[in-house]
């Protein structure tokens, strides 16, 4: 028996429906005031009023099998947010019974879960991390002095799932470390990031990388967001470190300064020469060190080309 699950909202909203065709005063607009949903919540704690929906189901669908106690469990997955799943059948009689052409109830369904290779694979691999950043000086002058950087991190996969990111403020001139969870998404080609800051969770950390080859990878470019009393976003490149026995400090790194350039790849300072043109797209299907500087050979000459064109038409003006 093929059985669906359900988000807290697509609970709330079969459970209002519910109640909308039973209670004949209620209608969608109702539900706009807290005070009413909370009501029959409230409401649905007591077995009997359960009972008397469950009865009125089956008088409308004549679906004498109908379980007598799903109102009952609805109402509760969705007052402590646990997990509301329904059988295949149950969301027939429900559908029969509010008889709505225009509202299908949604339809997740649970499949048998199986161990990902792929993100196992990925599972004590060590990463550098590195992304865009600004270091903003106030001069003797009272100037702003604003220098671009490279932010370079370090990244951890660990174990069941879980991935950690150290990482440098540049505000704070301190490490901060994230926590968190990483899923496999479109077919296992992307990974999602989901962390949070261990200081009371104030900073919320989300990444997409593309990973699309089987195997682990070399490098994969991706986005971030962040929320730290701002939301804020870029682009980031992680480089697998696994076996690299060199080890770099975390920090950020500037271009100008010799010794601390010579430190970075010269595809990494490339890739984020240009601030604006990272922050608006990444290049998909890149995966190895040679992708990446084949991309960005072919991004300069595009550059040039452009900028010849411009040049032309001025003369001709």
């Amino acid at each position: 028996m093929r059985k669906y699950l359900f988000s807290q909202s697509e609970a709330v909203e079969l459970f209002c429906r519910i109640l909308i065709k039973y209670e004949k005063e209620l209608t969608q607009t109702s539900f706009n005031d807290l005070k009413v949903l909370n009501k029959y919540l409230d409401q649905a704690e007591r077995v009997s009023y359960c009972e008397k929906i469950n009865s009125a189901i089956i008088k409308f669908t004549e679906e004498k099998d109908f379980g007598g106690k799903v109102f009952y469990e609805l109402s509760r997955n969705i007052r402590y947010e646990e997990v509301f799943t329904a059988s295949g059948s149950t969301i027939d009689v429900l559908e029969k019974y509010l008889a709505d052409p225009h509202y299908y109830i949604p339809r997740t369904e649970i499949k048998k879960w199986t161990p990902s290779v792929k993100k196992m694979n990925y599972e004590g691999t060590k990463w550098a991390i590195y992304a865009f950043d600004e270091l903003v000086k106030i001069e003797e002058n009272n100037n702003l002095s604003i220098t671009p950087v490279v932010n370079r991190g370090l990244l951890l996969f660990k174990p069941f799932g879980k991935v950690e990111i150290t990482s440098y403020n540049i505000k704070t001139q301190a490490l901060e470390k994230y926590s968190g969870e990483f899923h496999l998404y479109g077919d296992g080609r992307y990974f999602l990031f989901d962390l949070k800051t261990d200081d009371a969770a104030e900073k919320n950390l989300k990444l997409e990388f593309f990973i699309g080859s089987d195997n682990v990878v070399s490098i994969a470019l991706g986005q971030y967001h962040n929320i730290d009393g701002a939301i804020y976003s870029g682009t980031v490149i992680i480089v697998n470190e696994t076996s690299n026995s060199k080890e770099i400090p975390i920090g950020c790194y500037n271009s100008a300064v010799e010794e601390e350039k010579i430190l970075i790849s010269d595809y990494i300072w490339e890739y984020f020469s240009d601030k604006r043109f990272n922050n608006l797209r990444v290049p998909g299907k890149i995966n190895t060190i040679p992708e990446l500087a084949a991309w960005l050979k072919s991004k300069r000459t595009h550059e040039v080309q452009v900028a010849a064109k411009i040049k032309k038409r001025r003369t001709n003006n």
